[in-house]
């Protein structure tokens, strides 16, 4: 999947919304990797979840996937429209949740 930010008009706010993103999570959390993650599957609170860019269909509240970010402290974001865009505070994933991750194959 080429990379994307759902709601972006064209590549350049693409890039400016998830630089923008990747700031505010790296900020709030310690910081992130540089990994570009298209989907990532996990299970929480008992139940497998998936999170994909662009869908709403992801167990975690409200509004599409804008991004997926890997913390450096263990931890993976899921920022949506109601989470992580506007107060740094998106949906947190542990490590030990995870059953695989998918990154973008291409950059836009």
């Amino acid at each position: 999947m080429r990379f994307f930010v759902p709601s972006a008009n064209d590549v350049r706010h693409s890039e400016d919304l998830y630089k923008t993103l990747r700031d505010r999570v790296a900020q709030s959390s310690g910081g992130v990797t540089d990994r570009r993650i298209y989907h990532l599957k996990f299970e929480h609170e008992g139940k497998r979840r998936t999170a994909v860019v662009g869908s709403d269909s992801h167990g975690l509240g409200k509004g599409p996937v804008l991004a997926i970010f890997e913390g450096l402290n263990g931890c993976y974001y899921v920022c949506t429209q109601d989470k992580g865009v506007s107060d740094a505070q998106p949906h947190p994933v542990q490590t030990s949740e995870i059953i695989g991750a998918e990154d973008f194959s291409a950059l836009a």
